[in-house]
């Protein structure tokens, strides 16, 4: 059950993440990997705190290509202003339920993972004119005709 499971903000992850011995700064960071939580220690046991909510921590990643925050609970996606370099967006495993909010990324997305969430339909993709590699399986998408809204995206491999 998640309502069981501990929170953290993306900006608190985010630190947490730089922290962490061996990895860049967020400004300098092009891969950041956030996913299945992240962990704490409690009483001696090792548990693990989920993002929720994305932020505007994300707009420090000037330089990342490629962002993972698979397996967490993030609900909704937010605007990506600040990440002009991103080319791999990897939201896999959470619990969103609308792909919208993309139109920053359209001239750098290459690659979108989003499945096992819960997508309803396929709308807010036609403005990512580089996207190659979509991922989109075990959403709830019940209708075939989805898939026409696909057309704009002619880079699809």
């Amino acid at each position: 059950d998640s309502s069981c499971r501990t929170q953290i903000s993306c900006t608190k992850a985010l630190k947490d993440w730089e922290s962490k011995e061996g990895n860049p700064p967020l400004a300098e960071a092009t891969v950041v990997r956030i996913y299945g939580g992240v962990p704490y220690e409690d009483g001696g046991k090792v548990k693990r705190a989920f993002i929720t909510k994305l932020d505007n921590g994300l707009n420090g990643l000037k330089e990342c290509t490629q962002l993972s925050l698979s397996t967490n609970q993030i609900d909704r996606l937010i605007p990506f202003g600040g990440m002009q370099k991103l080319k791999i967006l990897s939201l896999g495993r959470n619990q969103i339920k609308k792909i919208e909010k993309l139109e920053d990324l359209s001239k750098t997305l290459e690659e979108l993972w989003l499945s096992y969430n819960m997508i309803t339909n396929l709308d807010g993709l036609a403005s990512l004119s580089k996207l190659r590699v979509l991922y989109v399986g075990n959403n709830r998408i019940k209708d075939w005709g989805e898939l026409e809204k696909l057309a704009a995206n002619t880079a699809l491999e």
